[in-house]
């Protein structure tokens, strides 16, 4: 289970994930959702080297930290727009980014603010006590649309699916939607959102897909269990 949870890692890093029938967003809707996409080379022709991120400041991405870690090369831009890879997308370089001690999880930091009309995104930080209940949960990213077609990565797309573990005391939120569908590679780094108590948060990140993206089971990082190392990070920014 290590060498596979290990050689899932090292899959995960070439920024390859997708999302597996999902559905296509549009522009209005990437923006709601502070939908970011995070490339070593927006100019690429092969649509590889990207992962996925939240906008969560103006000038402050949220993602996994093993995207740093590409054979690639560095994370250079975050691309604002449906296409990771269009050269007409408004793009801002990345300047730094700080990981989250012991977790899959990095803060990018950017040279400038996002465009004005992307929404910053609530995370699920500061839940009341009590049973924590988790509705219209979905993921979203930059990958391909199928194992086969490499050309079609760096789409934003989004996908519904259901989890089986959000607790305060586990780090882990594991989800599964569904034989067919799934999150897989270059959906690192990619939300996943849930309505708590009336309203729309990030509750997790994708950190490991499993080892057939279309199996439908997945791994996000829980960040109400990191809560107090992503404030302390923003808190210094």
């Amino acid at each position: 289970m290590l060498l596979s949870a290990l050689l899932l890692l090292e899959t995960l890093a070439t920024g390859d994930q997708f999302i597996v029938q999902g559905s296509t967003l549009s522009l209005s809707a990437v923006k709601s959702l502070g939908l970011v996409a995070l490339t070593v080379d927006p100019t690429r022709s092969d649509r590889r080297g990207i992962c996925s991120g939240t906008l969560i400041a103006p000038s402050q991405v949220l993602t996994a930290s093993h995207c740093v870690h590409n054979p690639l090369g560095p994370l250079s831009y975050a691309i604002f727009g449906t296409d990771a890879f269009s050269l007409e997308a408004p793009r801002i370089k990345i300047t730094s980014a700080e990981k989250v001690s012991g977790a899959d999880i990095l803060i990018v930091v950017l040279q400038d603010v996002a465009p004005s009309d992307y929404q910053v995104q609530r995370m699920a930080l500061d839940v009341a006590s009590g049973p924590l209940q988790a509705q219209n949960v979905f993921g979203a990213g930059f990958g391909r649309s199928s194992d086969e077609d490499v050309a079609s990565g760096g789409i934003a797309r989004q996908l519904s699916t259901r989890i089986s573990i959000f607790e305060r005391g586990n780090p882990l939120i594991q989800a599964n939607s569904g034989s067919g569908h799934g999150f897989c590679f270059g959906d690192s780094g990619g939300p996943l959102f849930a309505t708590i108590s009336g309203q729309r948060q990030v509750i997790g990140i994708l950190s490991v897909g499993a080892q057939t993206c279309a199996s439908g089971l997945d791994t996000f990082l829980n960040l109400l269990f990191y809560s107090k190392q992503i404030k302390s990070i923003l808190s210094t920014a």
